[in-house]
């Protein structure tokens, strides 16, 4: 009879554990790239701009934009970062501080 419980008790905790998982979303990050002097990496996730040494470490966000970046990409200098974002639904070429801080737009494309 506890064979019957147990297993019944099982099944449950494993149907819980399967929708919980599916409820999570999966994020990963894309477009890694490192700086010139090889000391940070800029990548993207969840759709923002985000910077982490390249030893390791805590990642900061840099964006917090409507719409998707992709594509970042250091200068020659490692100064600034370039990137694309379909912030005004339109993509456009940004530009930043490397560390972070205020963003321009370099291009207007009009749909």
């Amino acid at each position: 009879m506890y064979k019957k419980y147990f297993f019944l008790l099982a099944v449950l905790l494993f149907s819980v554990l399967i929708k919980t998982a599916a409820a999570q979303q999966a994020h990963f990050i894309s477009d890694p790239t490192l700086s010139p002097d090889g000391q940070t990496i800029a990548f993207v996730y969840e759709n923002d701009l985000w910077q982490v040494p390249a030893s390791g470490g805590t990642a900061y966000r840099l964006t917090a934009l409507e719409g998707i970046v992709s594509l970042p990409r250091f200068s020659p200098d490692g100064q600034w970062l370039a990137f694309t974002s379909t912030r005004d639904r339109n993509a456009n070429v940004y530009v930043m501080p490397a560390g972070g801080g205020e963003i321009r737009q370099i291009t207007w494309h009009q749909q």
